[in-house]
C-alpha cells in the first residue's frame, strides 16, 4: 500500500482524534520507506520506537512508490516525476480528507530523492487554483516545514551512478541520467520550488562519511548539493553514510537529536501558522473565483493573420539561409500560441504596447528543435510580412555580420548599424530570428533596431534569456511523444505511416524515444542510423544503453543534457573509424577540422580556394591529413574524393547539405562534440590545420569579385580565433601562423570590423617584431596596414605614431638616400 499509518495507537480513530499534525515521509531511491526508517543491528524503526512516545500529538505516514520502475531503462514513460507527484498528490490529499485531516499542518521528512518528488508535487498542488481541482493544493497550504535528508538538489556525481546500476538492464535509465549534476530535470524543478519556499520551514541535512561503491568511496550526494547556500534555511550534517542517515538504533545515535528536536519544534508551531494561511487562503480563492468569472465573461480577440488586415505589404526580402528540415515534424500547439502572442499584441487596445517590439524567446535544451521551429514558423507565415531576417546570435562578431549584410542588402552601407538603423526606420511588418544566443555574457538588446514594427524571435539555450520576452517564451525539452515517435519511425523507416506500424515496433520506438528525452534531434539521428542498416531499431535501445554508461565518465560529456544526443551521433561515428577505407579515414579527418569550422554555411570552395592561394613562409609545421594534402592539388581526382568523404558524412547524418545553398551545416550540440571527443594534442593540431586552410582561401590581393565569398568566412575565422583564446593564448607562436593571422584580418577591415583586424594586426607585428625584427619587410607590412586601421577608426593619434614607426623602419632597408624620392614610404 502506498500510503501506511505508523501512528502508535489502540486504532486508527484514536489516533486521528488526538493528532495536531501529520509527518509524512517519503523514501529515496536505494531502499523502501521502511527499510529507510529502520536500523539493521537492532531493528528499530526509530520515528516509531523513538520519537512517537514522546510525541503522542502526531500522526506518521509513509508513502512507498515503485523506485525500481525509475532505475529500469526503456519503460517508455516520458516524465517520471511528474507522474509520481501527481499520484502522491492526489493519495496524500484523498488519506487526509478520508482521516478528516484536510486542514492539518504537514511537516514533511524526506530522504534522497523523496526531497525531489516532494518539491514537484508542491509546485504541482500550488499550480491547482481551478474549481475541480483546488482541493489538491490543500498540501501546498497546510506544509509547514520540511527536513530535506540528503536530497540532491542540485544532482549527483558521475560517480554516484554505479551505486544505482543493475546488471540486468543492459545500462543505466534516462531518469538516473537526468539526476546528474546541471541537468535540465533539476533545473526545472528549482525554478518551480523556489518561488514557493519563501513559505516553509527548511532544514537541509548532508552526509558526513561516504559510501563504497566498486572498491573506491564516494559522496552520493556531496554537501554543496544537499545543503545548498539558501538564505533563511537550517542546516546540519549527519555523520553517516547516505544510506544512514536516517537509521537511528538508539536516542544517542549521530543525528537523531537534532532532527528529533528540529521535528518537535516545528510540531508546537505549526498549528497557529497554518490556521492563519487557511484563512488567508479562503480570501485568495474568493478573489481568484471572482477574476476568472470576470475573464469568461470578457469578449475574446479573433485571431486571424498576426498583421493588421488592413496593411498593405507583401515579401520583398526573404534573408533566411537554410530551409526547414522535411522530417520536421509536431509542435503544432507552441506555433499556434507563438502566433497567437503576436496576434494578441498586435490586435490590442493598448496604445501603449503600439510602436514597440514583439519578442518571443524560444528556450530550451540543444537538439530539442528550436531552430527548425523557428524556420517553419518563418515559411509557413512568411507572406504576412514585407520581410524575414535570419541572424547567427551565436557571437557578437557573427551577429554584427548578420546586420551589415542587411544593410549591405538594403543600400545602406555594409555596417552593423546601417542593417539595424534601417530595419528601425522600417514601418512595413518584419520578422527578425536571432538564432543560438546561448552565450550568457553576450547582451542581446544590443541586436534589437531602436524602433520599428517589427517581431523579434529568439533562440536560446540560456534560461535568462526569457528575461528579454515581451509577447511570451516558449520553452522546449523534449517532444510530445506521439510526434516523437512519428519522428523517429520517418527518419528510420521510409515507409512509415502515422498509425499504420506494428504495434511491438511502435512499443520498442516508444521505449527509445523515452531514453532519448523525445528530443528531436535524437530522434532523428537515431532514426538514420537505423535506415542506413547498422543497428536494427530491436538492437538500437541495447546498443545506445551501452554507449551512454561508457561516455557518461568521458570528458565529451561536458553538459549532461547533451548526453543523449552525444550518444546518438557517437554510435555512427565509430562505425566509420572501425570501417576502415580511404575514404571512411578522409571523412573522420573532416569531421575533425570541421569541428573549428563555424557550424552553418561550410562551403566546398573553402577547400577548393585554399588550392589556388598560398601563405607565404607556411613553415607553420602543421601536418595536413591526406584529404587536405589532396585537396590542394587541384585536380578532378581530389575534389571527388573531397566529395566522397562529405558524403559519408551526410549518408551518417553526422553533416547536413542544404540543396539550395550547396552549404554543410551541423547542430551547434553536435559540433561541440566533434571537438570535445578530441585530446587536447589532437584538438591543436586539428585547430592549426584548419587556421592553416582558412588563411589558404583568402587571396592575398581581395579582389572585389571575391567578396562575398571573404564576408562567409568572417563566422570561420571567429570560431577558429574564440577556440585559439582558449587553446593557445601566446598564438601566433610561428611566421606561418602570423601570416595567417594577417590574412584573416585583412578579412575583418574588408567587412568594415576594425576593432577586430586591429587586434590581430598586433598580435602579428608583437610575434614578428620579436622573432623577425621590426625592419623585417612582413613586420612593415603589417605595420603599414595597422595604421590604414587605425585611421578608419578615425584614432589620428596612433595612425600619425603608426606611420612614423614605418618611416622609420623603412628608412634602414631603402637602397639609397634618392629612393625616398622616387618611393617614398
Amino acid at each position: 500500500m502506498p500510503i501506511e499509518e505508523l501512528t502508535v495507537g489502540d486504532s486508527p480513530a484514536d489516533s486521528l482524534v488526538s493528532s495536531l499534525v501529520d509527518i509524512v515521509i517519503l523514501h529515496g531511491l536505494y531502499e523502501s520507506a521502511l527499510d529507510t526508517l529502520t536500523e539493521a543491528r537492532t531493528g528499530v524503526v526509530w520515528i516509531r520506537d523513538l520519537f512517537l512516545p514522546h510525541s503522542p500529538q502526531s500522526r506518521v505516514l509513509t508513502y512507498d512508490y515503485d523506485r525500481r520502475a525509475l532505475l529500469r531503462p526503456g519503460t517508455g514513460i516520458v516524465d517520471p516525476l511528474l507522474n509520481l507527484a501527481t499520484t502522491f498528490l492526489g493519495e496524500l490529499v484523498a488519506d487526509r480528507a478520508w482521516a478528516h485531516a484536510f486542514n492539518r499542518p504537514i511537516v514533511f521528512l524526506c530522504h534522497g530523492f523523496g526531497g525531489l518528488l516532494l518539491k514537484r508535487a508542491l509546485a504541482l498542488s500550488h499550480s491547482k487554483l481551478g474549481k475541480s481541482t483546488e482541493r489538491l493544493r490543500s498540501i501546498y497550504v497546510s506544509t509547514y516545514a520540511i527536513l530535506f535528508v540528503g536530497t540532491p538538489h542540485q544532482g549527483i556525481p558521475k560517480s554516484a551512478l554505479r551505486f544505482a546500476h543493475d546488471p540486468k538492464f543492459a545500462g543505466l535509465s534516462q531518469f538516473m541520467i537526468s539526476l546528474l549534476v546541471g541537468s535540465e530535470m533539476l533545473n526545472e524543478v528549482a525554478d518551480q520550488f523556489m518561488p514557493i519556499m519563501k513559505q516553509y520551514r527548511v532544514f537541509n541535512f548532508w552526509e558526513e562519511l561516504e559510501s563504497e561503491i566498486d572498491a573506491t568511496t564516494t559522496y552520493l550526494v556531496d554537501r554543496d548539493s544537499a545543503a545548498p547556500h539558501w538564505a533563511d534555511v537550517e542546516q546540519c550534517g549527519i555523520m553517516a553514510t547516505h544510506l544512514g542517515m536516517m537509521k537511528f538504533g538508539t536516542a544517542r545515535a549521530s543525528g537523531y537529536t537534532v532532527i528529533r528536536e528540529a521535528l518537535s519544534r516545528y510540531i508546537r508551531s505549526a498549528p497557529t501558522t497554518i490556521e492563519t494561511r487557511w484563512s488567508n487562503e479562503k480570501i485568495f480563492l474568493d478573489a481568484e473565483h471572482h477574476r476568472q468569472a470576470e475573464e469568461l465573461l470578457k469578449p475574446q480577440p479573433e485571431f486571424g493573420s498576426t498583421m493588421d488586415e488592413n496593411a498593405e505589404h507583401r515579401l520583398e526580402y526573404y534573408l533566411v539561409s537554410h530551409c526547414s528540415s522535411i522530417l520536421f515534424t509536431g509542435r503544432r500547439q507552441q506555433a499556434q500560441e507563438l502566433k497567437g502572442n503576436f496576434s494578441r499584441l498586435l490586435n490590442s487596445p493598448n496604445q501603449k504596447t503600439w510602436g514597440k517590439h514583439k519578442i518571443v524567446v524560444v528556450q530550451g535544451l540543444g537538439g530539442s528543435g528550436k531552430t527548425q521551429f523557428c524556420l517553419k514558423y518563418a515559411e509557413e507565415n512568411r507572406a504576412d510580412y514585407w520581410g524575414v531576417f535570419w541572424i547567427d546570435g551565436s557571437t557578437r562578431e557573427n551577429a554584427e555580420l548578420g546586420f551589415s549584410q542587411l544593410g549591405e542588402v538594403a543600400g545602406k552601407g555594409s555596417s552593423f548599424l546601417a542593417g539595424k538603423h534601417w530595419l528601425a526606420q522600417c514601418h512595413k511588418p518584419w520578422l527578425l530570428i536571432i538564432d543560438n544566443v546561448d552565450d550568457p555574457e553576450m547582451e542581446i538588446s544590443d541586436f534589437f533596431p531602436i524602433d520599428g514594427t517589427g517581431h523579434i524571435l529568439i533562440t536560446s539555450r540560456n534560461p535568462r534569456a526569457k528575461l528579454y520576452a515581451t509577447a511570451g517564451e516558449l520553452r522546449f525539452r523534449g517532444m510530445d511523444p506521439e510526434e516523437g515517435i512519428d519522428l523517429l519511425l520517418n527518419s528510420a523507416y521510409a515507409q512509415y505511416k502515422s498509425g499504420h506500424w506494428d504495434q511491438q515496433q511502435e512499443q520498442l520506438a516508444r521505449s527509445l524515444g523515452a531514453e532519448l528525452g523525445y528530443l528531436a534531434l535524437a530522434l532523428s539521428q537515431a532514426g538514420a542510423t537505423i535506415r542506413r542498416n547498422i543497428y536494427t531499431l530491436e538492437q538500437y535501445l541495447r546498443v545506445y544503453l551501452g554507449y551512454r554508461d561508457r561516455l557518461l565518465p568521458k570528458s565529451m560529456i561536458v553538459s549532461i543534457n547533451d548526453t543523449n544526443t552525444i550518444t546518438t551521433w557517437e554510435i555512427p561515428f565509430q562505425k566509420i573509424e572501425r570501417h576502415v577505407t580511404v575514404k571512411n579515414e578522409d571523412a573522420v579527418d573532416l569531421m575533425h577540422l570541421l569541428a573549428f569550422l563555424h557550424f552553418d554555411g561550410i562551403h566546398e570552395s573553402i577547400f577548393r580556394s585554399s588550392a589556388v592561394y598560398s601563405v607565404d613562409q607556411d613553415v607553420t609545421g602543421v601536418v595536413y591529413p591526406d584529404i587536405i594534402l589532396s585537396s590542394l592539388k587541384r585536380s578532378e581526382v581530389a575534389q571527388a574524393r573531397l566529395r566522397q568523404a562529405l558524403g559519408v558524412l551526410t549518408d551518417h547524418s553526422l553533416i547536413d547539405l542544404d540543396p539550395d545553398t550547396r552549404s554543410y551545416s551541423q547542430h551547434p550540440v553536435v559540433h561541440r562534440w566533434a571537438r570535445d571527443r578530441l585530446d587536447q594534442e589532437k584538438q591543436l593540431s586539428s585547430l592549426n590545420c584548419t587556421v592553416g586552410l582558412l588563411a589558404r582561401s583568402i587571396s592575398p590581393y581581395l579582389e572585389a569579385s571575391g567578396r562575398a565569398f571573404r564576408r562567409s568566412l568572417v563566422p570561420h575565422m571567429e570560431s577558429c580565433l574564440q577556440t585559439l583564446d582558449n587553446y593557445a593564448p601566446t598564438y601566433p607562436s610561428t611566421v606561418g601562423s602570423a601570416n595567417s593571422i594577417e590574412r584573416f584580418a585583412s578579412v575583418y577591415a574588408e567587412c568594415g570590423l576594425w576593432n577586430k583586424a586591429k587586434c590581430l594586426l598586433e598580435r602579428a607585428i608583437k610575434f614578428r617584431t620579436k622573432y623577425l625584427g621590426r625592419k623585417h619587410e612582413d613586420t612593415i607590412r603589417a605595420t603599414y596596414s595597422l595604421g590604414q586601421t587605425c585611421w578608419n577608426l578615425f584614432d589620428l593619434k596612433s595612425t600619425i605614431e603608426v606611420q612614423l614607426r614605418v618611416t622609420a623602419a623603412r628608412r634602414w632597408i631603402w637602397p639609397a638616400w634618392f629612393a625616398y624620392f622616387v618611393d617614398p614610404p
